[in-house]
């Protein structure tokens, strides 16, 4: 199945304006690629600093604004900011099903790293590098999405999760690069 092979392609969305015009990118490229078939990595260059992501990734009350995948509704139990085994509890939604999950952070490295599993045994990891940028801070955020140690890979593949996953990465980019450029972060 080509979506679990090595890949590399780069995807662009043009005009992304940051901060009321003091700043315009003419290009947000999210970089594409997987490191074995069972990861999904997407990156992007981002105009923040690395710290004011890194708050909004380990704030799980502020999921639901930068989820490009439409299935994080609200935090539900949790510590205000996760550090290194936290646990915490998200409201789901999947098509017409609602369904409530406990996450735990299984890499904290503030500000480079955050990443949490839940009991499907997938990892969502977030990477965090500072960029050198004519604008000003700038970050490159990679997404991924490991799932190697899931029960059944047989039916993450046919029901296509890595391919999904990869265009919720990929909206969740969009997403932060938005809240970047609105000074939400």
């Amino acid at each position: 199945m080509n979506y679990l092979l090595r890949a590399h392609r780069a995807l662009t969305y043009n005009c992304v304006e940051f901060k009321k015009g003091t700043f315009r990118q003419d290009e947000l490229e999210v970089a594409s690629s997987t490191d074995s078939i069972y990861v999904v990595t997407r990156s992007a260059a981002i105009k923040a600093a690395r710290e004011a992501i890194f708050d909004l990734l380990s704030s799980p009350s502020r999921h639901h604004l930068f989820d490009g995948s439409g299935t994080v509704l609200a935090e539900l139990e949790g510590p205000e900011k996760l550090y290194l085994n936290a646990k915490f509890r998200m409201s789901m939604r999947r098509s017409a099903i609602s369904y409530r999950i406990w996450n735990t952070v299984v890499e904290f490295d503030e500000p480079t790293v955050i990443a949490w599993r839940h009991v499907g045994r997938h990892v969502w990891r977030f990477e965090l590098e500072d960029i050198s940028s004519e604008f000003g801070p700038a970050t490159r955020v990679t997404e991924s999405f490991e799932w190697g140690n899931v029960h059944s890979k047989f039916l993450y593949e046919v029901l296509k999760y890595p391919a999904q996953n990869g265009r919720a990465i990929e909206a969740t980019l969009e997403k932060l690069a938005e809240l970047a450029s609105n000074g939400q972060l």
